[in-house]
């Protein structure tokens, strides 16, 4: 790992949180965003900026019991920082990637992920899914997503929505 992008990030943050101390918290989630040269770290929770070819990546996303202290425990040290990065599942590629098939036109699965949830959860380690971004938030998914939406939200093979 980069130790200078890392501090240069580190330090950016300490400038802004200043004066928006609630910088990347949203209830008791966090959803840091990260700079463009420490996006191999981002995860599919976070989402992404931008459609088709300019689809990206955009940072780090995980629901906490205690956002404050969360924040305060990831951006205490540039090295506690690089830890948090290290953590990340690190697969927003292949989401990103569904994005840009989605959105140049590939076929995709437009079902409802509630009425195939049976063949989801024989495919995917639901178990881990939940542990990793929040069982409110696979359920919440599951009812409200399509199966290719709900493959990209959690960052899920790209081979598996990419039908054709």
């Amino acid at each position: 790992m980069d130790m200078t992008r890392v501090t240069e990030f580190w330090e950016n943050y300490k400038t802004k949180s200043a004066t928006n101390p609630n910088l990347y918290i949203s209830g008791n989630s966090l959803n840091v965003i990260l700079p463009n040269n420490l996006l191999e770290y981002a995860n599919a929770a976070a989402g992404h900026s931008g459609f088709g070819a300019g689809a990206r990546a955009r940072g780090i996303r995980r629901s906490v019991d205690n956002a404050q202290q969360a924040i305060k425990d990831i951006f205490e040290t540039p090295q506690s920082l690089a830890k948090f990065l290290e953590s990340s599942e690190k697969n927003a590629d292949a989401y990103v990637e569904g994005i840009r098939a989605r959105d140049l036109g590939t076929a995709i699965d437009q079902r409802s992920a509630n009425d195939s949830w049976s063949e989801l959860y024989a495919k995917y380690d639901i178990n881990t899914l939940a542990n990793t971004f929040g069982r409110n938030a696979v359920i919440d998914a599951r009812k409200l997503l399509t199966v290719n939406e709900f493959e990209l939200r959690f960052g899920l093979a790209l081979a598996a929505y990419i039908r054709g």
